[in-house]
């Protein structure tokens, strides 16, 4: 295997563009606060020297991330161009302007559906698709019991009777990064599940103990956050802890047959103090 270790978002420089809404949007270069370490690269230069190594480089730009971007910019207006890259602000640019960046194709956002349609087969927003339809599937959104279930899998259920979902947001961490930034981990210390009071009142448990949850696939530790935002009946685990990996309890059998994706949020487990 080759890997080809890429940068943080502090490692590496970015002309990024924000649509906003239909009628405002912000157009901002994002300086590099520091070095990459080792041997990390920005993965713009990444997907520019291999473009450049398979013998294709005028398409690549040469290898010249700070190229790409001039290129692309050169649909903004002069002001809206020299106040993205000097002031740390970046540039509000409003309606009119957004059709031109549309039109140059620097921005994507809402607005560009109302510009050139949505991509179907009418051109329409279709509540009744017709390409799902063509590829034997509904047209039209189904509910379908999960693969495990108290329903689907009542036996099951008899040893692990909550319904577990995960993948919720956490303010301070992006998924797996920022765990080890002192300063936000300080405001959300541990990894934790929440279950509504009166399935923790039912297993002993309080708000704040360390409890083992379990699935078919294996246990994890968390803490226990105890309170009714969520269902009685159903446990969410938050992800992205190296030391609380909830994806020990998922399982990848199960797929959407539309888009693929796993099970991540309709399956069984049990909860007990750790």
């Amino acid at each position: 295997d080759i890997v080809l270790p890429a940068a943080t978002n502090l490692e590496r420089a970015a002309l990024i563009a924000y649509p906003g809404c239909a009628y405002k949007g912000e157009v901002r270069y994002r300086h590099r606060a520091l070095e990459p370490r080792g041997e990390a690269r920005p993965d713009a230069e990444i997907f520019l020297d291999v473009g450049v190594r398979l013998g294709m480089g005028d398409m690549f730009w040469n290898g010249d991330v700070e190229a790409s971007w001039s290129e692309i910019a050169q649909g903004l207006d002069a002001e809206v161009r020299d106040k993205a890259y000097n002031d740390p602000e970046g540039a509000t640019v409003y309606a009119g302007a957004i059709d031109e960046m549309v039109d140059a194709g620097f921005l994507d956002g809402d607005r560009i559906y109302r510009l050139f349609g949505f991509p179907t087969a009418t051109g329409q927003v279709e509540f009744d698709s017709k390409e799902l339809r063509d590829a034997g599937h509904d047209g039209l959104p189904i509910y379908r019991e999960p693969a495990e279930s108290p329903v689907s899998t009542p036996e099951l259920a008899r040893d692990y009777p909550l319904v577990l979902t995960s993948g919720g947001r956490q303010k301070w961490f992006t998924h797996s990064q920022q765990h080890n930034v002192a300063s936000l981990l300080a405001h959300d210390p541990k990894p934790r599940v929440q279950m509504h009071p009166a399935d923790a009142a039912a297993r002993g448990i309080a708000d704040g103990d360390w409890v083992k949850v379990r699935s078919p696939r294996g246990a994890v530790r968390f803490a226990a956050e105890v309170n009714d935002v969520m269902k009685e009946g159903v446990v969410h685990c938050f992800h992205g802890w190296n030391d609380a990996n909830v994806n020990e309890l998922t399982e990848h059998t199960h797929l959407d047959p539309i888009s693929g994706f796993p099970a991540f949020k309709a399956l069984l487990c049990e909860v007990e103090r750790a």
